[in-house]
């Protein structure tokens, strides 16, 4: 039901999830789970492109010199009037009609899902980035430590502690937010005041991205990447000397970082690979819907776009329902038919605190089929008939995160995306993984009541 009266009251969330067990004959299908590539877009323009995001596949910003704003509608891009002809440097938005854009002489724009005008900033400094939790939490960053928050009303400058050049940020919410930039600076907000963090480098940060408060990178000059665990930062190796600008991902093991030269690296979580781009222009900014659907823009019009189609495969499906109040998971074979998460506030995180029956705390799939299988894992938004949560990296208004674990008792979770993920690799006929859930409810939600999702197990043979 909609969120009436009462608005301090707790909203609870309820995820209903049913295993449906199938037998899967593999031998015919290849050990690859995707195509995979990149491949360039017509732009209409050759100006620079810096900045990249969108709401959806079909409702993607590119923003760049002489106040380029581009528009993508899932079939093409088109230009749109954006009012200026300053450098746009950075875009972000909460939804398809609240987005805003960032760039020299202090320029915010903001798009009203009709047109674009002019905010006041309140300075005169090139902004570099920006990044917000809500439409009235927004973040924009740049020359001489400038850090500016928007409220919903207005643009107010804040204390960064420092006088270098910001040029990337990005947070997991309101009150942990990250600033990067020149000399190896890299700030931090508690929801109080920024303080600098101990990066180890003086190479200059453009971009900043992580899929949770312990999980963030940094990139930079000299193809430096950086990983922050929560405590500390450290040094990850890339494989490149080249500049890194751009940062993005779905997930802890699924991040793309670009830059000089048509450079692109992929982590899957446990190291940094280069892909093909198709070209040799600079690549200044990377956004996607999935991991299966990213954007790539740079100088010269450049755009790029990443997709990947899925093999006919066999598998088995989780089906799931969430209401604001806790969880129940059905398998087969004497395993826990429900268990349940408990009850949850808005922007909180649970594992099951009790399954039934109690024989065993975790889920389990097995490989039915005739020859040994990868096996892949994959969620989906969650819906009801008020409604739509976005299944989403990190929690964000109307977003939510489903994560998995590999084991019976995980060490670590991966936030579950809507394109599949490994769960375990090379599992001989008969065998069985084990698995356990965990959910981060929406920071906030327009609409409470029952929803419905699923988590997909996909099988594919196994590789060679």
């Amino acid at each position: 039901m909609r969120k009436g009266k009462g608005t301090g009251k707790v909203g609870r969330i309820l995820l209903c999830l049913f295993l449906l067990a199938m037998a899967l004959n593999l031998a015919q299908f290849g050990s690859a789970f995707a195509s995979a590539e990149w491949s360039a877009m017509t732009s209409g323009t050759t100006n620079m492109l810096i900045g990249v995001w969108g709401s959806a596949s079909n409702d993607v910003f590119a923003v760049g010199a002489g106040g380029t704003v581009l528009h993508y509608d899932g079939a093409t891009w088109s230009a749109m009037t954006s009012g200026t002809t300053n450098y746009l440097q950075g875009v972000w938005g909460s939804a398809s009609n609240d987005v805003f854009a960032v760039g020299v002489d202090g320029t915010v724009l903001h798009y009203d899902g009709a047109t674009w005008s002019a905010m006041s900033s309140g300075t005169t400094s090139s902004l570099g980035g920006v990044w917000g939790s809500a439409s009235n939490d927004a973040f924009a960053v740049g020359g001489d430590g400038t850090v500016l928050h928007y409220d919903g009303a207005t643009w107010s400058a804040m204390t960064s502690g420092t006088t270098n050049y910001l040029q990337g940020v990005w947070g997991s919410a309101s009150n942990d937010v990250f600033a990067v930039g020149y000399g190896g600076t890299i700030l931090h907000y508690d929801g109080a005041t920024w303080s600098a963090m101990n990066s180890s480098t003086t190479n200059f940060l453009y971009g900043v991205w992580g899929s949770a408060s312990n999980d963030v990178f940094a990139v930079g000059a000299g193809g430096i990447v950086l990983h922050y665990d929560g405590a500390t930062w450290s040094a990850m190796t890339s494989g490149t000397i080249s500049i890194l600008i751009g940062v993005w991902g779905t997930s802890s093991n699924d991040v793309f970082a670009v830059g000089a030269g048509g450079i692109v690296l992929h982590y899957g979580g446990a190291t940094w690979s280069a892909m093909t781009s198709g070209t040799t222009n600079y690549l200044y900014g990377v956004w996607g819907n999935s991991s299966n659907d990213v954007f790539a823009v740079g100088e010269s019009g450049t755009i790029l776009h990443y997709s990947e189609t899925e093999p006919n495969a066999g598998g088995a499906q989780v089906a799931a329902t969430f209401t604001m109040e806790s969880i129940s998971v059905t398998i087969s074979e004497g395993y826990p038919t429900a268990v349940d998460y408990g009850v949850m506030a808005p922007n909180t995180e649970a594992v099951p605190v009790s399954y039934t029956p109690s024989t065993y705390s975790y889920l389990r799939v097995e490989n039915s089929g005739s020859v040994a299988e990868d096996l892949l894992v994959r969620g989906t938004d969650a819906t009801c008939g008020l409604g739509t949560l976005t299944l989403a990296a990190a929690p964000g208004p109307d977003q939510y995160s489903h994560l998995y674990g590999a084991g019976q008792t995980p060490g670590s979770y991966s936030a579950l995306s809507t394109s599949a993920s490994t769960l375990d690799t090379n599992v001989a006929v008969g065998g069985t993984v084990d698995f356990n859930l965990k959910i981060r409810t929406p920071t906030t939600s327009s609409v409470w009541g029952q929803y419905s999702t699923t988590v997909t197990i996909l099988a594919v043979a196994a590789g060679p």
